[in-house]
């Protein structure tokens, strides 16, 4: 990565309106979980020292959106005069804002649907759809550090996962169809993270990491290339 990108955090208000954005700072982290990343720190993988702390604070945003959701969720069930201990989302994704989305997802398609790449001997760790009880055991990966330190097992974050969902017995569906790339800056995306690109623009880019975002960019629909486009406004500001 270039260190002359500038991360626009603000950015996120273009997504959603500013009472479903949550902003913390990295002082606000180290309030809430200091203790368990100290604890977990004793059995982090070698080497991983910012990859461990890095890992955290994504287990820590996750439960925050789920926070926020729940949330939201209350005001709306006494907005509607219903009863508030029936909740009102019952089929739930939790999706990464900083990902190229190339196919679409359905969150009820699978009672426990992930990405079927990038599972790095466990279970791919980027997204998630799926029923409510599932999709709160997939965000509250906390909750788990206990049991885990247990097994003697360094903390990679694939592999712990798997171990949370499989000691919970969550019927994890690996959906094929599915693909995102990882959006890096300088307009570009981690297109190797999932090859949904046709076989001869595959061929162009088999040497390189990364595609600029601007290049042609492929929709896909039931795991089939249906149409490619071009982000002419992702070019211009190439240039």
């Amino acid at each position: 990565e270039t260190k002359k990108s500038t991360l626009h955090a603000e950015d996120a208000y273009l997504l959603a309106d500013e009472d479903h954005v949550m902003m913390e700072t990295v002082k606000d982290f180290w309030a809430k979980r200091e203790e368990v990343v100290n604890t977990t720190k004793k059995s982090q993988c070698p080497g991983w020292d910012i990859s461990h702390i890095n890992m955290m604070k994504q287990w820590h945003s996750i439960n925050s959106v789920w926070d926020l959701m729940v949330q939201h969720e209350k005001l709306t069930l006494r907005e509607d005069n219903n009863n508030e201990v029936n909740p009102y989302y019952e089929q739930i994704g939790l999706f990464r804002s900083d990902v190229y989305y190339v196919s679409p997802v359905s969150v009820y398609e699978h009672e426990a649907g992930v990405p079927d790449f990038g599972h790095w001997g466990g279970i791919n760790d980027r997204m998630f759809y799926g029923k409510r009880e599932y999709a709160r055991l997939w965000s509250h990966r906390f909750d788990f550090v206990e049991d885990y330190m247990k097994r003697k097992h360094c903390f990679h974050s694939e592999r712990y996962l798997n171990a949370l969902l499989t000691t919970s017995k969550v019927p994890v569906k690996k959906n094929e169809n599915v693909c995102i790339w990882r959006v890096r800056s300088g307009y570009r995306v981690s297109w190797k993270d999932c090859q949904m690109i046709p076989n001869e623009q595959n061929n162009t880019f088999q040497e390189t990491e990364y595609l600029p975002l601007g290049y042609t960019l492929p929709k896909v629909k039931d795991g089939e290339i249906v149409q490619v486009l071009r982000d002419e406004g992702a070019e211009k500001r190439l240039e």
